[in-house]
Order: structure tokens, then sequence, then C-alpha cells
């Protein structure tokens, strides 16, 4: 995908420089194309409409993660949504596959750590009948214990799975390092296992109820339908939910503390997992836009130097995970640790001390360009691109106007964010102990 992304935006670099990719004609013609309100309860509806579209995608997205779950229960939260669409009171398993199968439609939920959503895919033709199902089995999942215990099984073993995958465990790492025991968006890999082992199916239950009469929400629909019969049907169903009040989340950033800087997980590899964090701009924050493209730069800039040029890397890249606080992120996977961090700290000072000229930037706006048309040309993207726009900023027209506002981001925005994110690094390292010095991360994080 990164490489298909980057050679359209070459294409479209080499044809389009000095002038807007994504017109203000065409960012009009999405807001037209797209229809929000409330029902009555409150819950927020967007309506993409796609003329022509055979699919209809819906998505119910709540407002509820792992970091609005209590502490001794982050771990389940997984859980909680594998089951959702297994099985309502109103429809037995069988019989919903069955159904899903007949109309070849798809159901599902997933989690996350500030939003988890259910979601179906299903023909325009059979929209009626499946979505209605769809909708029994989210507002009354059944939760049978046979099921459920099915479910646990597979994510407890899942879950240990990934304490073998060294990338997985760099990230595991540096967390340690980087979140306190109870910050809501870090659970350690054995706390998450022994909270699966042990929470009660009527637990499991509670948290769904929560989750799912909590205000903040927003059901999305990607298709070609009736206006008119579609608000109906909401009306009839979604909005018959009562939903109460969710109290927002108080999402701290993670202090820098010089004692907690670098944490080791010793295995005997012949590669090294580094993994790398650092405070980044929330959604909200008036640097976002600024910030993504810094670090999006700043992965093409770790990928040119360390991995192409010196041939230190085998895979680094580097990005910004963005909630309602934001985390800069490097990862990278080497034999030569030393080398490797070396040439990273000079990229960083490279980002920290260069003024990226109009014509640099241009093919990372492209790459935005690329990304956006992309989303918009997927049910299930655009569907969750929506919704998360309504969450985080109350309007679903932010996804849209992305392009415009990147177009603002100049050369001095680059290295001003650059320089107030890209300091106070935590490290972790997967690598044999006695092979690895922390003498080596000085270059990035000086010993105090």
């Amino acid at each position: 995908m990164k490489t298909t992304i980057t050679f359209l935006a070459l294409v479209l670099s080499a044809s389009a420089y000095a002038s807007p990719i994504v017109t203000k004609e065409t960012i009009a013609n999405q807001k037209k194309a797209t229809a929000a309100w409330k029902l009555k309860n409150g819950l927020d509806v967007i309506y993409r409409k796609l003329p022509g579209s055979p699919i209809v995608q819906v998505s119910i997205d709540f407002n509820y993660g792992r970091a609005s779950a209590k502490p001794e229960y982050r771990g389940t939260i997984p859980l909680v949504f594998a089951a959702v669409t297994q099985s309502s009171a109103h429809l037995s398993k069988q019989a919903w596959e069955a159904l899903l199968q007949k109309y070849s439609a798809s159901a599902g939920c997933t989690d996350g750590i500030e939003i988890s959503s259910c979601s179906l895919s299903v023909i325009k033709n059979y929209w009626s009948e499946v979505f209605e199902n769809f909708f029994k089995v989210i507002t009354a999942p059944s939760f049978k214990p046979f099921e459920l215990e099915l479910q646990r099984s597979q994510l407890i073993a899942s879950t240990k799975q990934k304490s073998f995958d060294p990338s997985f465990m760099a990230n595991q790492t540096v967390n340690s390092a980087f979140y306190t025991d109870n910050h809501p968006y870090y659970i350690p890999i054995d706390k998450a296992v022994s909270q699966l082992q042990k929470v009660p199916v009527q637990t499991i239950k509670n948290i769904y109820h929560q989750a799912r009469l909590s205000s903040g929400g927003v059901l999305t629909i990607v298709g070609d339908l009736d206006i008119k019969e579609l608000k109906s049907e909401l009306a009839e169903t979604f909005g018959k939910w009562k939903l109460k009040a969710k109290k927002k989340l108080n999402i701290q950033a993670p202090k820098y503390e010089k004692k907690s800087v670098f944490s080791l997980k010793d295995e005997k590899n012949p590669t090294a997992y580094l993994s790398i964090k650092m405070n980044g701009p929330g959604r909200n924050d008036t640097d976002y836009d600024a910030a993504m493209m810094m670090f999006r730069i700043l992965s093409n800039e770790l990928s040119e130097e360390v991995r192409t040029r010196q041939s230190l890397s085998y895979a680094i890249y580097s990005h910004l995970i963005d909630y309602t606080i934001g985390v800069g992120v490097i990862a990278a996977s080497t034999s030569k640790p030393k080398e490797t961090i070396k040439a990273i700290a000079e990229v960083l000072k490279k980002m920290k001390t260069k003024t990226y000229t109009k014509q640099e930037i241009e093919l990372f706006r492209n790459v935005n360009a690329t990304r956006y048309f992309l989303t918009l040309e997927e049910h299930k993207n655009l569907s969750h691109a929506l919704s998360v726009s309504q969450i985080y900023y109350n309007d679903p027209n932010w996804l849209y106007d992305w392009p415009q506002r990147v177009e603002k981001v100049t050369g001095k925005d680059i290295k001003r964010v650059a320089k107030k994110y890209l300091k106070d690094f935590r490290a972790g390292v997967v690598f044999s102990k006695k092979d690895f010095r922390r003498s080596w991360l000085n270059p990035i994080i000086p010993k105090s």
C-alpha cells in the first residue's frame, strides 16, 4: 500500500505542482453529498450518498474504548466487542450466520483505544432485512457462556502469541517507560491476559451495556438510499436507544521522567527491535495538521537515510498516533543498533534545522491527497473517517477540508513542530542485554 501511495503521489506531483490536487469544487461536492442530523435521543447520524453504489455500509461508532474502561477491565474490551455479533436474544448464532451468508453480507465489531465500532456491509437490494436483524443483534447481544468461552480462549491464545512478535514486544517495552502503570492508553500484555482469564460473563454484559448507552457515538451510513425512508427506519430503530451522558475523557500526556526513559527486553535475537516514543499533539491541538505532515516527512527521511543510503535497517518508519492526546513513534529493526541509532539522531537533527521548500513539501501534500481519494473510494474507510470527524470535531466536513488545511502547512511550520515535539524521547529495545550498550542511545537520549 505504501509503495502504491508513493507512486501515485509522484505521478500527481509531476502533473499538478503549484496547484491543489483536491480542488474546492471537489470538496464542495463531497459536502453536498453528505447529510447529518440527530435522532430524538441525541444520536448523531451521518449519511453519505454514493449514487449507483450497490453496497450499503453501516457503522455505529461508540465513543467508548479501552481508555474509557476501569483499569481492571481494559484488557477485556477486545472480548466484549468480539462477542457482540455472535447472536442475540432474538436470533441464534446459526440463524444470524445463515442470514449473512444468504445475502452475502458481513458484520462485526472491533474495539479501540477511544472509539469502538460495529459495522455491517450489505448489498443494497437486501438492506432492509439484514439491517433490521443487525440492529437486533447489537441492541441485545446474548453473550451466551459457551460462545463467550470460545471467544475468550481464542483471544487469550492470540494475545499470548503476540509475545513472540519482537516488533510488538518492542512497543510493549517502550510503553513500560513511556506510560505510568494505569495510563488509559496502556496495559501490559500479561495483565491483559490475566483480565481476559478472570472477567465474568455478567461484567462483559455490563461493559457493553455501558458502551452502547454512552452518548457521543455516531451512526454512519454510506450508500445509495432514499433519505426519507432512511430517516424513518433509523428513527424506529436506533432512535429508540436510551442514551446516557458520558463523562469526558481526561487523558493526560505522559510526563517525561529522566529516571524512566529506557527499557530493554533481553532476547537473544540477531536483530534488534527499537521503538522510540515522544509526546505529540492531540486531535484538537492547533499543531495537529503540521505535525501529521512533519511525521510523514520524518518517516520518509528515516527510510531514505537509514534504510536506503546507509543500509542499516530492514524496516524503519515514523508516525503520529492521534487520539485525544498524540504520541509520536519511531520504530526500526536492525542488526546494527549502534549505527542505526546514530543515523536516526542525524535525521532528527536535520528535521529540526532544515526549512523545507514548497517543492519538497509538495510530494507529501500529494501523498495526503492520494490517501484522501482512497478514503473516499472505500465504503468502510469513508464511514469510519466521517465518524471520527464527528466524534472529535463535531463536524463530518472536517474530513473533506483536510487537504485545504494541509495546503497551508509551510516549511517553517514543519521545522517549528519538529523542534517542539522531537525531544524528550523514551526508548524500548528487544535485543540481547549483553550485546547492547545504553550509551548507544546517548545521541538521542543523553544519560543524566
